[in-house]
């Protein structure tokens, strides 16, 4: 197995590993993004049927929404996820094999360098490789198809989205290092640890969210 090796602080990386972390890394990334978007769907039906009430749908087509749209809406966004940053995540990969045997464990940072050029080839994969209406969920009535192309609020979103992607992959690799034993291990289970926290955090706010914005239908 061919190594990297860090000639500024010893750190060894196999190839095999930058590659493989990468990939584990979008696996994750998937992983929170259903949770994400599932937790966000029953969150919203839960407050907006249940809490709020909703005449225009019954209890039985609310749970029914609850145990069948929701773990479809999930797969939907880790398969999702997994094509729009799939490229970005080769691309990174193939930058640290490069970066690491000049500079170390340190250059791995160095790739947050990068982030405004792959912020663009995510928009791009999410334009061209996404569905704009994938049919699992209802749309609401003030939905509009969406328009591609690239406007200065959009890429700050996927610029932000993309930065926590890639922190998380940088970290990964970083805690996996030779000599981090049983700290790197530890390091690696509390930051999926807080991927997990933040993914249900996020998706019961934009649950809460989407509930309170459909008050007015469901009143109306």
């Amino acid at each position: 197995m061919r190594f990297l090796p860090s000639h500024h602080d010893g750190a060894t990386f196999p190839v095999n590993l930058v590659h493989v972390t990468f990939f584990k890394s979008l696996l994750w990334v998937s992983a929170f993004a259903a949770i994400l978007s599932g937790v966000g769907l029953l969150t919203s039906v839960v407050w907006l049927d249940f809490v709020h009430g909703n005449p225009h749908r019954s209890h039985e087509n609310s749970i029914a929404t609850m145990l069948v749209t929701s773990p479809l809406l999930s797969v939907f966004m880790a398969i999702e996820t997994g094509i729009v940053f799939a490229i970005p995540q080769v691309l990174q990969s193939v930058y640290v094999s490069l970066i690491v045997p000049r500079y170390g464990s340190r250059g791995l940072f160095s790739l947050l360098l990068l982030l405004p050029l792959i912020a663009v080839v995510s928009w791009y994969c999410i334009d061209t490789l996404v569905p704009d209406d994938p049919g699992i969920v209802e749309a609401p009535p003030e939905w509009t198809p969406h328009e591609p192309g690239m406007t200065l609020l959009r890429y700050f979103a996927i610029l932000g989205v993309q930065s926590t992607i890639s922190l998380f992959s940088v970290l990964q690799l970083y805690f996996r290092r030779e000599g981090d034993g049983g700290a790197g291990r530890r390091a690696r289970k509390y930051l999926l640890l807080s991927g997990l926290v933040v993914s249900l955090l996020i998706g019961v706010t934009m649950g809460y969210g989407t509930a309170v914005d459909q008050y007015r239908f469901a009143d109306g």
